[in-house]
């Protein structure tokens, strides 16, 4: 080092790169960062049920027999931005994870850093050649089996829905999550109650709120469709049952979904 000639010495100290080697460790920190945004997620989702009160009452016309419900507050009805964000943090974190994986393999198997790599998506089977050479070059064969297995093609439902939720989020827009309102009414319960003329109140038992995505088109079917949390849950069984057996042969710990 030259000896300074002012009276001050600026350094700079900047980390060293090291001997870094292709790991799985990443992906498995990918998705652990994914697993955190979706406890948040759960977090919050619990607190919009516990602080929303009352139930809309439901009335049967004497005359008709048809059933009538009050109305739901606006602010029921609307999406929830801060719950969105969430789980759009949590989609691109288990995306990231398996992006991760392939990039680790593909180094590993080329020895040196790939590019072009990524965790592909197939619906069609006859597209399955092309993506397999395109994003998965350097991987061993064992390891493009395991990424086959696992594709859309092959009816399974995690890869699907997270190749869904994520293209949606990225390319068209934030992931919304919305709530469905759910109560059994007691049909054989009648009681008087302030009202429309004509009519009769009937029992409303085990209310409950079930967050879900809004779907492209906005049209919600409250009998069709799983709870957001719960599509969350079979991605995430999904990534980590493809992740483990990877992280096994590594000798790295492997992830344990003890609240999924």
């Amino acid at each position: 080092m030259t000896p300074p000639t002012d009276s001050d010495l600026w350094l700079r100290l900047v980390p060293g790169g090291g001997t870094e080697n292709p790991t799985l460790w990443w992906a498995a920190a990918r998705f652990m960062q994914g697993a955190r945004r979706f406890e948040e997620l759960q977090a919050l989702l619990g607190t919009f049920a516990q602080s929303w009160q009352g139930y809309p009452r439901v009335r049967r016309d004497v005359g008709t027999g048809e059933l009538m419900i009050g109305e739901l507050g606006d602010e029921f009805l609307t999406t929830r931005p801060e719950a969105s964000a969430l789980a759009s943090e949590a989609i691109f974190h288990f995306r990231a994870a398996l992006d991760a994986a392939i990039y680790q393999l593909a180094w590993r198997g080329r020895g040196r850093r790939p590019r072009g790599t990524m965790f592909p998506f197939c619906r069609d089977a006859s597209q399955w050649s092309q993506r397999r050479r395109n994003d998965l070059r350097g991987l061993e064969q064992r390891h493009v089996a395991a990424v086959e297995a696992v594709q859309p093609f092959n009816g399974v439902t995690w890869s699907a829905n997270l190749a869904e939720l994520s293209n949606r989020d990225k390319h068209d827009h934030t992931l919304e999550i919305a709530a469905i309102y759910k109560c059994r009414v007691d049909l054989t319960s009648e009681y008087s109650a302030p009202g429309p003329i004509g009519t009769v109140a009937l029992g409303v038992h085990d209310p409950e709120l079930q967050f879900v995505f809004v779907p492209l088109d906005r049209v919600i079917d409250a009998n069709a469709t799983d709870a957001a949390t719960d599509e969350l849950v079979v991605i995430m069984r999904g990534i980590v049952d493809f992740l483990n057996p990877l992280l096994a042969q590594e000798g790295i710990s492997t992830i344990q979904l003890v609240s999924a």
